[in-house]
């Protein structure tokens, strides 16, 4: 009980610091995994969700998200836009035009750029986001490319470092989400991002075996943070991350139900399209 009070207190002090700036009280700077709340494809938008789009940016950042998560695609002329994928369903999800029948309809980035999400918000390609960070330098992004072969691992990451023009300030504030350990050193021989989250949504059943196995990848590569679904927060996995001083953060919550339980799991973050730090007000804690 006293440790889950300790963790409550953490998340509220945080989220006091989200609304009143960037660093601590004291002036010293915040480390990304401090904040609590990751929005989610850019946060939700006019109750819509994975937009990843402009006005989603600017609205995260206006509700004091610190973090905010970007999907990235590869467009048919090889240019990184922020959209989670370009299936004939999100298309369509997204108001978007479709051609023909194929399950993937990928386009080319002047199709993308010029075409607006739900009629209305802006479409952005990696240049885009980047000029977006230099204007907003306390923002943090989390990366959700996806791919894990390693030709297109790196071509994605080459095409990052390349819009930063290898510039650290901006590089060292991308969260590079993995999926595999073998990920880990496809992104590192590309840049090496001081700041590395290891997400598990893409592995299929996990045993405690995997989480022991994890965790101890984890430590030995320096990584601080583990994401997983909501739909595998068992209390043994947790209890394993947790016993190698590893910070939890789980997807994608948007019930302050959802989240009061998941604190009480001793979860540390979450990623959500619509909640914020002040609905910890709001959540009873486990007794």
């Amino acid at each position: 009980m006293k440790k889950i009070f300790i963790s409550l207190l953490s998340l509220i002090l945080v989220g006091i610091s989200l609304f009143t700036g960037c660093g601590k009280g004291d002036g010293k700077s915040v480390a990304w995994y401090e904040y609590k709340m990751i929005a989610h494809a850019g946060g939700g938008i006019d109750g819509k969700t994975m937009t990843n789009s402009l006005e989603a940016l600017n609205l995260s950042k206006q509700n004091g998200y610190r973090l905010i998560e970007i999907d990235f695609q590869l467009t048919s002329d090889n240019i990184l836009v922020l959209k989670h994928d370009f299936s004939k369903y999100s298309l369509i999800e997204l108001e978007q035009p479709t051609i023909g029948d194929d399950d993937f309809q990928v386009w080319d980035s002047e199709t993308f750029k010029n075409t607006k999400i739900y009629r209305k918000y802006t479409s952005m390609t990696i240049d885009d986001l980047v000029d977006w960070m230099k204007k907003n330098p306390d923002v943090y992004i989390v990366t959700d490319t996806k791919e894990t072969q390693p030709d297109l691992v790196r071509e994605e990451f080459s095409k990052i470092v390349e819009a930063c023009e290898n510039d650290y300030k901006i590089l060292s504030r991308f969260i590079v989400q993995i999926y595999t350990n073998d990920m880990l050193d496809v992104v590192k021989a590309v840049y090496d991002f001081p700041n590395i989250l290891y997400t598990i949504y893409q592995v299929a059943e996990p045993t405690e075996e995997f989480f022991y196995s994890l965790a101890d990848f984890c430590v030995n590569n320096d990584i601080k943070v583990v994401t997983i679904p909501s739909g595998y927060l068992w209390q043994p996995f947790i209890d394993i991350l947790k016993e190698n001083d590893l910070m939890i953060y789980t997807h994608t919550l948007n019930k302050i139900s959802e989240l009061e339980k998941a604190i009480n799991m001793n979860v540390d973050g979450i990623y959500t399209d619509f909640l914020y730090e002040n609905d910890m007000q709001y959540i009873n804690m486990d007794n």
